[in-house]
């Protein structure tokens, strides 16, 4: 029986999506090594907390399309463990509420490791209030933001600035502005992933309401700004390779530029039918290309420092 509940909640959770928050996580604490300073408590703290949250996002998004009626069990898509029956609406809203309130202890937890002066206590705790409500309301409530076309923009601003500029700051309480491309960078690939996953769900989502960007702009246009985001991504890291790096390890990142371009290549041709694929290929890329920017962040600063 423990085994059962421990896989169920598994499917339910889908922790397999947890590395895009690990990636903005990881990439903050490399970038904060790369200026000399890291502790590793506020790595791991930060690390737990992205990921609950990123859970948190996936039961609340399932439960509320599954309320809303905008997650219609088909083809192009593998469906959710409520759908299935694994768990039911009740025991999600129930681990919801639990899983808020760890967040909310581990942040406190974070918060009094960094040591943080009074004003930028006071940012922090408001922002990770944010945080937790956006993570919830993205399509749960009567007028949930993802139900408007503010994914995009959320995803962005949590996975980009917040994951990444907020992790560089707790770690070195710098206003440092060297974290902002490679935030842009990370967080535009995001939402690469989130552009893929509605543009697969475009036809079921027009049908109730739910006005993601594909289905206010139309799936060419949205083709197009799925260029765009990929191109903000790697001019971005490029700008800031250019500007801040040294020796060529952090370089390795670039070696993703093509599997981005193959990409966006089967996003312009493929049907939406096909496009799970992608959304998987395009998590998998953007892992890959964190992964290779932090480690090479490390490896120079090791380099330079002996």
């Amino acid at each position: 029986m423990l085994m059962h509940n421990i896989k169920k909640w598994m499917i339910a959770t889908r922790l397999e999506t947890i590395t895009l928050a690990l990636s903005s996580i990881g990439l903050g604490s490399a970038l904060a090594a790369f200026t000399g300073i890291f502790d590793w408590r506020v790595g791991v703290l930060a690390a737990l907390i992205a990921s609950l949250l990123q859970i948190t996002c996936n039961l609340a998004n399932d439960y509320g399309d599954l309320v809303h009626g905008a997650d219609p069990i088909n083809k192009a898509k593998l469906p959710s463990a409520i759908q299935t029956g694994l768990v039911t609406l009740k025991q999600v809203k129930r681990a919801l509420q639990w899983l808020v309130v760890i967040i909310l202890g581990l942040g406190a937890a974070l918060l009094y490791w960094a040591v943080l002066s009074p004003v930028a206590l006071g940012f922090f705790i408001v922002l990770g209030v944010l945080a937790v409500i956006a993570s919830i309301t993205y399509t749960m409530g009567n007028k949930p933001y993802g139900y408007q076309g503010w994914g995009d923009v959320a995803v962005f601003f949590f996975f980009g600035f917040v994951g990444v500029g907020s992790t560089f700051y707790l770690h070195t309480q710098q206003l440092n502005s060297i974290w902002l491309l490679p935030a842009m960078s990370c967080g535009s690939l995001v939402v690469g992933v989130l552009n893929v996953n509605n543009l697969r769900d475009l036809s079921a989502d027009a049908q109730v309401g739910k006005n993601t960007i594909p289905v206010r702009i139309g799936r060419k246009a949205a083709v197009h700004y799925h260029w765009g985001i990929l191109t903000v991504s790697i001019v971005a890291v490029l700008a800031f390779l250019l500007r801040y790096v040294h020796t060529f390890w952090p370089y390795a990142c670039l070696c993703t530029v093509p599997l981005l371009l193959r990409h966006g290549m089967a996003i312009s041709r493929q049907d939406p039918a096909q496009l799970t694929e992608q959304v998987q290929g395009l998590v998998l890329i953007a892992l890959v290309f964190v992964s290779l920017l932090s480690v090479g962040l490390i490896l120079e600063m090791r380099s330079i420092g002996c």
